[in-house]
């Protein structure tokens, strides 16, 4: 059974980050966040990115690296979101 993905039409099987507002991005930060203690750790954005795509840990490696921006080993909310936003800034770019 699928779930809802919030700020998504029914419709809509799997979000594009283009529709990625605040609230999708809440509710994708808890479904990695497995273990729910706040922080998406290497082992759970290693998981969720297995389950998108064939990534290598070095490749995860650096994700986290990117992105935790307190270099805590562990992403919070805003250090998750930051990404998103980031690369949406990106693409923008690069579709102009």
């Amino acid at each position: 059974m699928e779930k809802n993905i919030p700020g998504l039409s029914t419709s809509d099987k799997k979000p594009s980050l283009d529709s990625v507002d605040s609230k999708t991005c809440l509710w994708l930060f808890k479904e990695i966040d497995k273990d729910k203690n706040g922080y998406i750790d290497t082992n759970e954005l290693g998981d969720a990115m297995n389950r998108l795509m064939t990534i290598t840990d070095v490749d995860v490696k650096v994700m986290m690296d990117y992105a935790d921006k307190n270099k805590d080993h562990r992403l919070s909310f805003p250090e998750f979101k930051g990404v998103i936003e980031d690369i949406k800034q990106i693409r923008s770019k690069k579709d102009r």
